[in-house]
């Protein structure tokens, strides 16, 4: 996973390490903990630039994801949904009343969900956005215990980043506005969703 030219300035993710280096000019300016894929969802090999910072994002739930984690998780607990603010959709993108929907026959092809913004969201309070066509990302967690595990096999392919306003900050050092450590979190305290392109 790299950001700007591979000689200049990188992120390169070690999945089988669970480690992830900022590099710059030659030189390693930070090392991270990462939680990568499980082993039937390992995490890809990609090459990507990064694109943007989006600060409180929405997950909108892949898939995948969908019918083999949450749909299955709904039949035996149907108010998972309001707890993680959770919302269903049809296809079209109206939204749905999770109590009429039979969970029994529901799949992912009939029932798009999507999760609101905040600490419980599954991608924490930022995703560091960089278009490939594995469909994966880096981002922050509300799971960071796991981060204290030696192994850290637990995501469904992206990249759960440990301490990842810090890798953000790096990322956009050079950007206006970004020039003094605190940023990130300024944004955070300010508790309004931002994209900052890194185009």
């Amino acid at each position: 996973m790299l950001f700007r030219s591979i000689e200049d300035r990188y992120i390169l993710v070690n999945a089988a390490a669970y480690q992830l280096e900022a590099v710059e000019a030659f030189e390693v300016r930070l090392r991270h903990r990462v939680i990568v894929g499980k082993p039937d969802r390992q995490t890809p090999v990609v090459k990507a630039n990064v694109r943007a910072l989006n600060f409180f994002p929405y997950w909108h739930v892949p898939d995948s994801v969908a019918n083999l984690d949450l749909i299955p998780r709904l039949r035996k607990e149907p108010e998972y949904l309001e707890k993680e603010h959770i919302r269903v959709f049809t296809p079209a993108g109206q939204e749905l009343d999770p109590r009429n929907v039979d969970w029994r026959t529901a799949d992912a092809s009939r029932v798009k969900f999507k999760q609101d913004p905040g600490p419980w969201n599954a991608l924490g309070l930022v995703r560091i956005d960089m278009p490939n066509h594995e469909i994966v990302y880096m981002h922050d967690t509300p799971m960071k215990p796991l981060f204290g595990q030696r192994v850290r096999p637990f995501s469904a392919g992206c990249v759960r980043v440990q301490e990842v306003f810090k890798l953000v900050e790096c990322i956009a050092r050079y950007e206006v506005g970004w020039e003094q450590p605190g940023r990130a979190q300024q944004i955070v305290d300010g508790g309004q969703p931002m994209d900052r392109s890194e185009e």
